[in-house]
């Protein structure tokens, strides 16, 4: 008995053609918007679906999960996480909602400490997300800090010489 997929398959979007029949410059267009992780494209890339809508640097306070429920989360305690969103409030609910396994996942989000608006410029957002994460690294130590390009839960060693090196 042969099985057919065809029924459950969604219907090509128009304009949709078999990667075998795309010339070179179409397929790396198409691998560039569809494939490549959006940290990896680099400046410019199309992350906004409101033209509109403002570029936010965040950091958001996070509960280590350690501390006992009846400890208080204090600077001193607390672990921060920095990004940059057109929609921080968002980015949180869907940081709190997270079961991956990352740095925001294993410690629960608690709330926006800071927030800042670079307007339409995505660079400057990104550049200023990467500078308070290593101004916040700095001050508060590399452990219990995570944003820009230093975001997995366990840094691999030389991500950490390079943290420290900019020290």
């Amino acid at each position: 008995m042969a099985y057919c997929t065809s029924d459950i398959l969604p219907t090509p979007v128009p304009g949709w053609q078999p990667r075998s029949e795309m010339t070179n410059e179409e397929r790396e267009k198409y691998d560039y918007e569809n494939r490549t992780p959006l940290y990896l494209r680099g400046p410019g890339a199309k992350l906004r679906k409101n033209p509109e809508s403002k570029w936010w640097v965040y950091v958001i306070a996070l509960r280590p999960k350690y501390l006992r429920p009846e400890e208080k989360l204090t600077r001193s305690n607390a672990c921060y996480y920095v990004g940059y969103s057109t929609d921080p409030e968002k980015r949180l609910e869907v940081h709190k909602a997270s079961r991956k396994n990352s740095f925001v996942a294993l410690h629960e989000p608690i709330k926006i400490m800071f927030k800042e608006c670079h307007g339409d410029d995505q660079d400057a957002a990104l550049n200023r997300e990467h500078e308070i994460t290593i101004k916040l690294m700095k001050q508060y130590g590399i452990s219990r800090v995570r944003g820009a390009k230093y975001f997995r839960a366990k840094l691999w060693n030389s991500e950490t010489k390079e943290i420290e090196s900019q020290f």
